[in-house]
């Protein structure tokens, strides 16, 4: 089977986990099939990998500079850039003529490359784990969602969205090319929330994300009835500094550990990009004002193949999200054993168990955050259990899983001649 993988941004070129998980992906179904990458240019780094065939023809629509920023050139460069993207994708059809397209995300690029890809006739399956399908087709719906998600209002947008989806005036074509197309999601969470902005497709399954567990083998867990020092409790996040992953909502959870629970003795140590620099200086302005600068350290991005040694480090991880797809740092920290209070934001209830494999919290509050930190911290037994139970749970997560899952959909595709 030759499969067309396309991706906006493809290995060496990365901001975040889906693109190492879409070379992960691809990896694995190189081994027994024809692998063809069509991804941007954007980076400038290239490299080639084993048993694949990698063409960097497309052009993002963002800043060379700053990939959040919008494209600085003129309409007409626009426009042009834009036809350049559906004659690189036309090319390579022709060329390769492959059994299924692999559609994983085209966020930065627009509409009309998906029209192309659209009126080809391939047969097409989208890898659904963020909302940039439903944010190119239903932008408004999106917009509505995410205020939502982010702000933490406590009016039901569920019913707010369910109107609005109801609402939305559906183009026949459009709703055609759903039908006719195959999706795969990452969670149920992602799969609800297509569902709910009137998006569904003719096949859909739900193929849970994984990781890699290479780097686990034979090295030592540390006991989770004791602390990891005899000092201080050692506290932990490590993600992305941006609104969405609910740094703010921790830190005055973390206020709380001080003043309500006078608990003083511990650190927390802080993982991340400072990329978005006003998030950055509102966080900076949080530890100020809440009097936290001699209990937070401040540390740069850890690989992947570096979180166990490093979750080994700390005695309870904190996940905050406000929203979350579905997360693989999550489940990089279940695989280590380190106890988790996560936020039941998402999909990270489908990973997270309350009191089982972790302790949860609704996502917008920080008092509940603080209770269950403070459960973490004075319960050895509990994080003993917690952390065995998350250590069994996370196995089922692994990336040679989800990569036979794949396959196995991508062939029944491939090889039925009609449309599910």
């Amino acid at each position: 089977m030759k499969i067309l993988v396309i991706s906006n941004l493809y290995p060496p070129n990365e901001i975040g986990g889906y693109e190492k998980l879409c070379f992960d992906i691809s990896s694995k179904l190189a081994e027994s099939n024809r692998v063809v990458v069509l991804t941007s240019d954007y980076g400038g780094k290239t490299k080639e990998y084993p048993n694949q065939k990698i063409f960097r023809d497309l052009r993002l629509l963002t800043d060379s500079k700053d990939i959040y920023q919008p494209f600085p050139g003129s309409e007409r460069e626009v426009l042009e850039l834009k036809d350049a993207n559906k004659r690189a994708f036309a090319r390579i059809l022709k060329s390769e003529n492959p059994d299924v397209v692999f559609i994983w995300n085209l966020f930065f690029l627009d509409n009309d490359l998906l029209e192309e890809i659209r009126n080809s006739g391939c047969k097409i399956v989208f890898f659904i784990s963020d909302n940039w399908l439903v944010s190119f087709k239903k932008p408004n719906f999106t917009k509505i969602y995410m205020a939502g998600a982010l702000d933490c209002h406590k009016i039901s947008f569920n019913k707010i969205l369910r109107k609005f989806a109801d609402a939305i005036q559906r183009q026949g074509e459009e709703e055609i090319f759903l039908r006719e197309s195959h999706a795969i999601f990452a969670s149920n969470y992602m799969k609800e929330l297509y569902r709910l902005a009137g998006m569904t497709f003719g096949n859909e399954v739900i193929i849970h994300n994984g990781v890699s567990f290479k780097n686990y083998t034979n090295k030592p867990f540390v006991n989770r009835e004791r602390n990891v020092s005899d000092g201080k409790i050692a506290l932990l996040y490590a993600g992305r500094l941006v609104h969405l992953k609910g740094v703010h909502i921790m830190l005055k959870a973390i206020r709380k550990l001080i003043r309500k629970y006078r608990i003083k003795n511990f650190t927390l140590t802080i993982i991340g990009d400072k990329i978005d620099k006003s998030y950055n200086e509102y966080l900076d302005s949080l530890v100020y004002s809440y009097n936290l600068k001699n209990y937070i350290s401040w540390k740069e991005f850890v690989p992947e193949n570096k979180l166990f040694e490093e979750f080994q480090k700390y005695d309870i991880y904190i996940f905050p999200s406000l929203y979350e797809p579905f997360s693989l740092t999550l489940i990089h920290a279940l695989a280590s054993g380190i106890p988790t209070v996560a936020s039941n934001a998402g999909g990270n209830p489908e990973i997270v168990s309350n009191f089982k494999t972790g302790l949860t919290y609704d996502k917008c509050d920080a008092n509940e955050l603080a209770r269950c930190l403070i459960k973490m911290i004075r319960d050895d037994r509990l994080r003993k259990t917690i952390s065995d139970k998350a250590k069994r749970i996370a196995e089922g997560f692994s990336l040679n899983e989800m990569g036979k899952k794949i396959e196995a959909y991508l062939i029944e595709v491939a090889n039925n001649n009609g449309h599910s």
